[in-house]
């Protein structure tokens, strides 16, 4: 296998926030890193080995964060004040280490007289013991801080992080804590609602636990049904509904879709109620109320139910949802570049679909196709799709620790053609083929619309080359194709049950260039559109859109639960990787 230099495509979600370039490049080993430094602060030096510093700063009163270096023989700068590891700076080479001090006395999930630095997500007046709950009601919040500030202020933070990037303040009343409660469910079983509780019968109470133990004590018993965790006294309840014979108790999960109980039902928490409708009426009720988060239908009668407000925890329930194996944990997988979308570069050059043709003219898919005739093109992509990726790439994708593949496809692909258009169609058929395989063996497939009708970029990528930038955005009947073309892949999708298991994605272009941001709005809204009919039916779709400027990027506006992809490009040594040409890595940062 040739060494070559691999393009990686890094998608990195933009509810990841990168607090700072220096501090992002420091490798810590819990709380102390080689090569940084702290800026000022110094409160002592003694000259000790480098191992000995941080117990050194332990043992001096107010020493909170250090750095060694070998100056006069090995020598530790104990320092004072605010500081946590974002205030850290690379000293590349130097041979320094750096660390902080904690001896934050935790609570469960809070501390006194501790602080988290930057990473703000929003902030609002509550008392002090109403900050954890709020933050676990709050989307993105993973951590806070909360000071008597305007009279009492809680700071929600996002970015994952643990106890032990909370640093000592000077002030006692400052609090801070984290939520404990998973950002993304890798189990996916439970439906997990901040702030709120609901009436029932309780089982058992736990004390001194952490959300994971509290959702596994619920988890592991048949009749716990949910549970309510307090963040601010580390307490769990088990629960379960009331029994009642004539009704049908439902929830509705934030993926769409409802999990039904069966005979139970809620004491009170009735948003409203209408009578004499059918059982999917009810449903479709609950889905159309705001505040409707469970329905009882009994008798031909709908109760729309509502939580219970509880600002100290978090409210769990057993709710039967799509496994996301891509929670909780870093995609890292492959792009099949230059297969279902032909890109030259990517293909061998004798024995490749280009074979025999100029390069100066045969310069992508369309010019291919129209030097061929679409009979002569149709046989030799054939032979290309049944060759180029194999299940023999699947496996050896999973051999490399890999977990994810995208799959590039063109419009040309998936709706009738314009008679003045050489392409041909027949890749669907690969593609469905393939997924089914890196499904079955639990890979994470994105089903990618890599080429729009006049091209989004005029680069090959999207099947046509054009000069200066490509014209999709210049007329309506591109749009219209473009948003066609996203519906039947939706369909497909939607219409084969291995594709809904399998695909966790679809995407909505590939990188977008020089290209109208108001067209460009507003495809992504009309997609997202059809799009969400599918993700509500089944609740099988996550679907992106990547958006390749970062200008473009910030001014769209985005849909509730819809999320942008970034397409961010960097060249990897080929010491680094030893992957076929035809393989385009692609990393994708959660954690």
């Amino acid at each position: 296998m040739d060494r070559v230099n691999i393009l990686v495509y890094a998608f990195v979600i933009i509810l990841i926030v990168i607090n700072g370039a220096s501090a992002a490049t420091i490798q810590w080993n819990g709380n102390w890193a080689w090569d940084c430094d702290f800026p000022g602060g110094d409160l002592s030096q003694v000259k000790v080995s480098g191992d000995q510093c941080g117990g050194k700063c332990a043992a001096t009163a107010g020493c909170t964060h250090y750095t060694w270096s070998a100056f006069n023989s090995g020598t530790c700068f104990m320092k004072n004040g605010a500081n946590a590891k974002a205030s850290a700076v690379l000293s590349p080479g130097s041979g320094t280490v750096c660390g902080v001090v904690n001896n934050i006395q935790w609570n469960g999930n809070w501390a006194n007289g501790c602080d988290f630095t930057g990473a703000d997500l929003s902030r609002v007046k509550v008392p002090g013991n109403q900050c954890g709950g709020q933050c676990a009601a709050t989307p993105g919040c993973t951590h806070y801080t909360w000071s008597t500030f305007e009279g009492g202020t809680c700071f929600m933070k996002q970015g994952q992080v643990s106890k032990a990037d909370a640093f000592m303040s000077a002030d006692p009343s400052i609090v801070c804590g984290v939520t404990d409660v998973p950002l993304c469910d890798r189990d996916n079983d439970f439906e997990v609602v901040g702030y709120a509780d609901l009436p029932g019968t309780d089982l058992n109470t736990y004390t001194n636990v952490d959300f994971n133990t509290c959702r596994q004590q619920c988890r592991s018993n048949a009749q716990c049904q949910y549970f309510f965790y307090g963040h601010d006294v580390a307490q769990c309840w088990t629960k379960r509904f009331n029994a009642y014979a004539a009704g049908t108790l439902g929830l509705l999960t934030s993926t769409g879709a409802f999990s039904v109980f069966g005979q139970f039902d809620i004491n009170g928490n009735d948003v409203t109620s209408v009578w004499s409708i059918d059982h999917p009426t009810c449903q479709a009720r609950c889905r159309a109320e705001a505040q409707c988060l469970l329905y009882q239908w009994a008798n031909n009668n709908c109760y729309l139910k509502k939580a219970t407000y509880n600002g100290g925890g978090v409210l769990g329930i057993k709710a039967t949802r799509r496994t996301q194996p891509e929670c909780g944990t870093k995609i890292r997988g492959i792009n099949l570049g230059g297969w279902l979308v032909l890109e030259r570069w990517m293909t061998p050059s004798g024995t490749g679909p280009f074979r025999g043709t100029d390069a100066g003219v045969a310069k992508d898919e369309w010019t291919l196709c129209a030097q061929l005739g679409k009979s002569a093109c149709l046989t030799r992509l054939q032979q290309h799709w049944s060759t180029f990726i194999t299940n023999a790439d699947i496996d050896q994708i999973i051999q490399r620790g890999l977990n994810a593949v995208r799959i590039p496809i063109g419009y040309w692909s998936l709706i009738p053609l314009k008679a003045d258009e050489p392409f041909v169609a027949g890749a669907w058929q690969y593609l469905e083929s393939i997924v089914k395989y890196a499904g079955s063996k639990n890979l994470i497939v994105w089903v990618d619309l890599h080429g729009l009708p006049g091209s989004q970029n005029g680069f090959d990528n999207s099947g046509r080359t054009m000069s200066p930038r490509g014209t999709w955005d210049t007329s309506q009947e591109n749009l219209d194709r473009s948003v066609n073309a996203i519906a039947e892949i939706a369909n497909r999708v939607a219409a084969s049950a291995d594709l809904t298991r399998y695909v966790t994605a679809i995407e909505m272009v590939n990188e977008p260039l020089g290209q109208n941001s108001t067209k460009l709005r507003e495809f992504y809204s009309v997609s997202f559109r059809i799009t969400a009919i599918f993700r509500h039916d089944r609740s099988s779709h996550f679907v992106s859109k990547p958006v390749s400027v970062l200008s473009v990027c910030l001014s769209v506006s985005l849909p509730v639960g819809l999320s942008v992809c970034l397409p961010v490009y960097l060249f990897v040594s080929s010491s680094v990787f030893s992957l076929p040409r035809k393989l385009c890595l692609l990393i994708l940062q959660l954690s």
